[in-house]
C-alpha cells in the first residue's frame, strides 16, 4: 500500500498517549498518503483541532488522561463542536472494558478498535471505510451509525440516513466546488428534522407522566419529576437551536415560548405547580400535534441552511446576557409573561 496516496486529501486527529502506538499508526496514515494529520497523546489538542475545524477522521484511545475522548464525539455527532457531525471515528478499547465498549457504542462512534491492535488491522479498517460507512439513525440522545440487527416489534421505527463519507468524498476527489459542505447540510437538516420528531414525542411522553405521577401521588422508581422538568427545559432549548431550515420553523415561536416558560418554572420551589404549568402541559401537547402535522413536509424557502443554527449551535440559542444585561430567560421579565399570556389566548382559542 505505501506510496499510493489514496488519503492524500484526508484530514486526521489521532490521539493516543503512547508514543510507539501513535508513531506506527502515524506510519500506517502516511503510507496511505495522509499529510494533514494532527498527532497528540491528550484530549485538549484532540478538542483544539477540532474547533478549528475541517476534520475528516478521529482514531483515538477511549480513555484519556484528562478525560474521555466518547464526550468528545458524543458533542461532534450532536453539533456542539466541529463543523461536521459526520467524521469517520475509530475508537481504541481494552477488550476487557465492558463499560468502555458500551460507552464509546452510545457516542455514535463508527468502528471500535480492540486492543492490542495492529498497523495491518487499522490499514484494512481504513480501506473498507474509503468504500462505505453505516447509515445513520437518530433519537433523543444519540446520532450515529445503525447498529440494529432488525426492527423490534413494539417499538417505535426510526428511519435511517444516509450521511456524507468524508473518507470516501476525499479519495474520490470530490471535496471541491462546495461538494462535502451541502452533503454536510443536507443531512444536518435530516438530522435536525429528526431530532425535533424524536424530541415532541419525548416531551410529550414526559410531561403526561410528569402529570400522571402528580395525580395518582406515586412515586415512580428512579423518576424525579423536577429533574424531568430540567430535561424538558433543555430540549426546547436545543429544539430552538435546530430549527432553521427544517420543515418544523412554523412552530419556533411554541418552543421559544416552552423555553423560557420552562426556564422560569425552574427557578420556583415546586416547578411543577401553579398555572404556569398547566400552561406547559398544554404547550407541549399543541407542539406534539403540530409537529406531527408538519413531518415530511418541505422547508419553508426562504429558510437557510448555514452556521450554528443549521447544525445545532450556540449562535442560535437565547443569548440571556446579550439581550438582558446578565439577565437569565426566564426571570420573571415582562416579555416572558407577555409570551405565557399570549400563548394562553392561544391555546384556549
Amino acid at each position: 500500500m505505501a506510496g499510493i496516496n489514496i488519503f492524500s486529501e484526508v484530514r486526521v486527529v489521532l490521539v493516543e498517549p503512547k508514543v510507539s502506538i501513535r508513531k506506527e499508526f502515524q506510519s500506517v496514515l502516511e503510507e496511505l498518503g495522509c499529510r494533514e494529520i494532527v498527532e497528540t497523546g491528550n484530549l485538549k489538542d484532540a478538542e483544539e483541532a477540532f474547533e478549528e475545524g475541517s476534520v475528516d477522521l478521529l482514531i483515538g484511545e477511549a480513555s484519556l488522561p484528562e478525560g474521555k475522548l466518547t464526550n468528545l464525539i458524543n458533542m461532534v455527532r450532536h453539533g456542539k463542536m466541529g463543523d461536521n457531525p459526520f467524521i469517520i471515528a475509530m475508537i481504541m478499547v481494552n477488550d476487557s472494558d465492558q463499560q468502555t465498549i458500551r460507552e464509546v457504542i452510545d457516542c455514535g462512534a463508527d468502528d471500535i478498535l480492540i486492543k492490542p491492535t495492529t498497523p495491518e488491522n487499522l490499514r484494512q479498517r481504513l480501506t473498507l471505510f474509503a468504500r462505505g460507512r453505516k447509515k445513520f439513525v437518530v433519537t433523543t440522545d444519540y446520532v450515529g451509525p445503525d447498529r440494529r440487527t432488525g426492527h423490534r416489534p413494539g417499538t417505535m421505527e426510526i428511519p435511517q440516513i444516509k450521511v456524507p463519507n468524508p473518507l470516501q468524498i476525499r479519495v474520490a476527489g470530490r471535496s471541491g466546488s462546495g461538494f462535502m459542505a451541502r452533503a454536510i447540510a443536507s443531512s444536518v437538516k435530516q438530522v435536525n428534522e429528526q431530532k425535533i420528531e424524536r424530541y415532541a414525542y419525548s416531551m410529550n411522553w414526559m410531561i403526561s407522566r410528569i402529570n400522571l405521577i402528580k395525580k395518582t401521588k406515586k412515586e415512580v422508581e428512579g423518576v424525579d419529576i423536577n429533574k424531568e422538568m430540567v430535561r424538558l427545559h433543555e430540549i426546547a432549548a436545543d429544539c430552538r437551536s435546530r430549527l432553521t431550515g427544517t420543515c418544523y420553523q412554523p412552530v419556533a415561536e411554541m418552543f421559544l415560548t416552552l423555553d423560557h416558560m420552562t426556564a422560569a418554572q425552574l427557578k420556583l420551589d415546586a416547578p411543577t405547580e401553579g398555572k404556569d404549568f398547566v400552561l406547559i402541559t398544554k404547550l407541549v401537547k399543541v407542539i406534539k400535534r403540530q409537529c406531527d402535522s408538519l413531518m415530511g413536509r418541505t422547508a419553508p424557502e426562504n429558510a437557510e441552511m448555514g452556521g450554528e443554527a443549521a447544525k445545532g449551535g450556540a449562535e442560535d440559542k437565547p443569548k440571556a446576557d446579550a439581550d438582558s444585561g446578565g439577565t437569565k430567560i426566564g426571570s420573571g421579565r415582562p416579555e416572558t409573561r407577555l409570551a405565557a399570556q399570549s400563548m394562553e389566548q392561544k391555546l384556549s382559542a
